[in-house]
Formats: C-alpha cells, sequence, structure tokens
C-alpha cells in the first residue's frame, strides 16, 4: 500500500506544490486572481471535507492529491486549447457560451440582477459567475477562462472526495486501504479527470448529487433533512430536470426509517406507498410551479436535440427512427457505448480538429463499458444480491432510473455523470469479490472484443 501511504503522508507536500504552482501561473499570466481563487476555492473544499468527514485523512488527503492532479491538466489544456474565448474551447462547445456571457456582463459592469437574467437557464451558475468576476475585480485581476475552471476542479476533486467517504460508509467490510486504491483509480480513469478541465455545469449537478448521497449514508437528523432540501433547492438552481428528481433524495431520507422495520410486509407497503408520494409529489410540483419559460427553453432544447438526431448519423439516428417505446432502452444502452472506438472523442465536429488531450476521456469510455459489463455479468447473481447492503440497493435502484430517464431524452454520457459514483461504489461491492481469473477473463475478452468491433466499424465508416 505504498500509494495509499505516499499520498496521506506527502498532503502537505502536495498542497505546497499547488500553491507554487498557481504563484507561477499567476506571474505567467500576469493575473493574481489566479492565485486568490485557488486560495479560496481550495480552501472552501478543504472546509467541508473537514466538516463531513472530521476524523479521517483519507478523503482529505484525496482531495488534495486530485486538486492538484486536475488544476495541472486544466492548466494545460487551458494553454493549449483555448487563445481566442470567442472561438477555442476544450472539448464542450458550452463553455464558451458560459464565459463569454460573464465577459460580456463584466464589460457593463452589471448588477446581479442582470447576471441572473443572462444566465436563467442556470440561475445557480449566474451567481457563481458574479462572484468570481467580482473577486476578480476587487484585486485588480482579469477575467480569464482559466479562473472560471478554478471553481470546476474544486467541484471535481471534491466529487472524488465524496466517492469514497460513501463508499466506506456502505461497504464497511471492505478494507478503507483497498478502498481507497479503487477510489484512486476512479479519480485518474472515470469522466471526471477529464471534465476537471471543462466549464459546463453538469460537474455542479453531479458535485450536489454526489453530497445528497453522501448525507443520506449518515444517521437521520433534522439538520440532514434541512441539507436535503437545500440541495434539492440548489440543483434546481442548475437543471429543472435534475431538480425534480433530486426530490427522491428526501423521500431517501424517510425511507431509511422504513429499511430498519423487522416486518418485512410492512416494508414492502411503505415502500409501495412512498413510491405513489414520489410520483404524486413530483407531479404536484409541476402544476403548483410556474415552469412557463423554463417549459418553452426546454422544449426548444428538445426541438433542437431532435433535429440533430434526426439529421445525424449512426447508431442514434437509426434509434430514434424507432418506435418511441423502445428508444429509452436504447438511448440507455447507447450512452453507456458509445462512442465506438472511443477514440472519436477526441474529434471535435464543431471544429473538425483533433484534441488529443481528450484521450484521457476515450479511456474513461473503454473503461466505463467494463464497468457495466462486471455489473451486468453478476448484477442477478443470488450471493450479491443477498450480501448487498439495503441502503446501497437503494441507491443503486435510484441511479438505474435516474440513467434510464435521461438517456430516454439523450444519449450524451455527461447527462449521466451524477450517478456514476453510486455505480462504481456497486462495481467495487461485486469486484472485490470475484475471483482474480475471472477479472482477467472478462477483461481478455472484453479487449479482444472491443478491439474487433473497433476496427470493423472503422473499415465500413
Amino acid at each position: 500500500m505504498k500509494i495509499y501511504n505516499s499520498i496521506i503522508k506527502y498532503r502537505n507536500l502536495y498542497a505546497f506544490i499547488l500553491f507554487f504552482l498557481s504563484i507561477l501561473i499567476s506571474v505567467f499570466t500576469q493575473n493574481i486572481s489566479v492565485l486568490i481563487h485557488t486560495i479560496v476555492f481550495f480552501y472552501l473544499g478543504f472546509l467541508l471535507i473537514k466538516l463531513i468527514d472530521k476524523k479521517k485523512e483519507e478523503a482529505l488527503s484525496l482531495y488534495i492529491f486530485f486538486f492538484l492532479i486536475y488544476y495541472v491538466f486544466t492548466f494545460i489544456t487551458d494553454y493549449i486549447y483555448v487563445h481566442n474565448f470567442n472561438t477555442d474551447f476544450f472539448y464542450a462547445l458550452d463553455s464558451v457560451k458560459y464565459y463569454g456571457l460573464s465577459v460580456y456582463l463584466e464589460k457593463n459592469n452589471a448588477n446581479i440582477q442582470r447576471y441572473l437574467f443572462e444566465y436563467r437557464f442556470a440561475p445557480g451558475y449566474g451567481y457563481i459567475v458574479y462572484f468570481i468576476c467580482k473577486l476578480s475585480n476587487f484585486i485588480g485581476g482579469a477575467n480569464t477562462v482559466f479562473l472560471h475552471k478554478i471553481h470546476i476542479v474544486f467541484l471535481s476533486s471534491s466529487i472524488i472526495s465524496f466517492t469514497y467517504i460513501i463508499g466506506r460508509n456502505l461497504l464497511q467490510n471492505l478494507d478503507p486501504r483497498i478502498l481507497f486504491k479503487y477510489v484512486l483509480l476512479f479519480g485518474f480513469i472515470s469522466h471526471f479527470f477529464t471534465f476537471s478541465a471543462i466549464l459546463i455545469r453538469d460537474i455542479h449537478i453531479v458535485f450536489l448529487y454526489t453530497l445528497s448521497f453522501l448525507i443520506l449514508t449518515t444517521k437521520n437528523n433534522l439538520t440532514n433533512f434541512l441539507m436535503l432540501v437545500l440541495l434539492c433547492f440548489l440543483v434546481f438552481q442548475f437543471r429543472v430536470a435534475n431538480g425534480l428528481f433530486s426530490i427522491i433524495f428526501i423521500l431517501c431520507f424517510f425511507y431509511k426509517n422504513v429499511l430498519e422495520l423487522k416486518s418485512k410486509r410492512k416494508i414492502r407497503i411503505y415502500t409501495v406507498l412512498l413510491a405513489l408520494l414520489a410520483l404524486i409529489v413530483i407531479g404536484l410540483f409541476n402544476s403548483l410551479i410556474d415552469l412557463s419559460d423554463i417549459d418553452d427553453k426546454a422544449t426548444n432544447y428538445e426541438a433542437y436535440h431532435n433535429e440533430m438526431l434526426k439529421n445525424g448519423s449512426g447508431l442514434a439516428k437509426i434509434i430514434y427512427k424507432l418506435p418511441v417505446i423502445v428508444r429509452p432502452f436504447l438511448f440507455t444502452i447507447l450512452s453507456q457505448l458509445a462512442p465506438i472506438p472511443a477514440f472519436q472523442v477526441t474529434f471535435l465536429s464543431v471544429t473538425k480538429q483533433y484534441q488529443l488531450l481528450l484521450l484521457p476521456l476515450a479511456g474513461s469510455v473503454i473503461f466505463w463499458i467494463y464497468v457495466d459489463i462486471i455489473i451486468l455479468f453478476n448484477f442477478f447473481k443470488k450471493k450479491y444480491r443477498k450480501n448487498i447492503s439495503n441502503l446501497l440497493a437503494v441507491f443503486l435502484i435510484i441511479s438505474l432510473l435516474f440513467i434510464l430517464v435521461t438517456s430516454a431524452t439523450s444519449p450524451e454520457f455527461r447527462r449521466l455523470l451524477p450517478v456514476y459514483p453510486i455505480i462504481f461504489i456497486y462495481f467495487i461491492f461485486i469486484y472485490d469479490k470475484i475471483k482474480l481469473s475471472y477479472k482477467r477473463n472478462i477483461l481478455t475478452l472484453y479487449i479482444m472484443v472491443y478491439a474487433m468491433i473497433s476496427i470493423i466499424l472503422i473499415f465500413f465508416k
């Protein structure tokens, strides 16, 4: 466990390296705001994790380590690919919109109401941008893309740390050092490595969802209930659809009391009642809240998205032409497989250019299919169903439901990221129990089949 010991032992060194690099970047870019924002967001995550996980040091060590790794990766990608904020971006075209609006508003010395109006599609993001711009102006710094991405680094590294805490709370029979090794792998090879350098709101939603899952793994009390209500409200500020789904966390808070009942019959009855209540609450919420403006935007986006699918190419276009009833299931499968071959993620259709630093994302796509295969091959085995904790089983059901509902409208995997930490924890639960020979056989077979399919698709393209 040399890696485990070194990351914990040298965490202060990693923090020192981070601040030293932030000073160098501030000097190199002639922007003091980089140093100040790095300190602010780093310590925000530091204090949050200390508050959540007071006595343990593993989660904090993971946070510091990945903040440094993601910070360096973000600066490198920004330096190489983003020269003109009006046209340049790393992976996601949305980042041009998110940052471009902030430049426009800053030049016009806009107030908070103007920020919220311009970011009305995600008012929560508007508040963050307002804070970043005003703090930068106050200290005499410049408003740059990298400056805005620092808070994405904070969110991404926090997600990795939260994943460890959730895993430790749910997999209590697993050696924390082994769990640490798995989460370390997750931090490097999952989608969050690449998305730590991308300016999109999906990471904010992942952060809020993962924190909600984490709270549910602790004891029920009034504080945690109020925190879940607050987190649900915050999710609404970034994406309404995700906000509606997040109501399920509040219902899960009450369902935890049901799971403690000794009578299986009562558990089944209360489960059905709470499931019905979830549907009623979401229905009432839709009818009571004024969503007219949001509905218009959602309709416009859906029309745009459908048009893209109709006129596109590949499996997405074929699935779109199939009967509506089968689309959600096929889009769910597509969201877990696409793109094949994985290196296609490095090609940006908008600019018709390759971004080779997206290769880690290609690795994430390949890795995640392996995660899905391990889960799929072992999901129905009795020995896992019997040993899984009730709460992990509930989290898994919530995650699968989220994937199905979200994939029904879009096969984009980045929309599914909010539940990937839970899916990975369930993967750990299974993977740690299966034999090494089984793991090797599945991995070998998977690599061979994947390589063969990729070659065929390249040949016939």
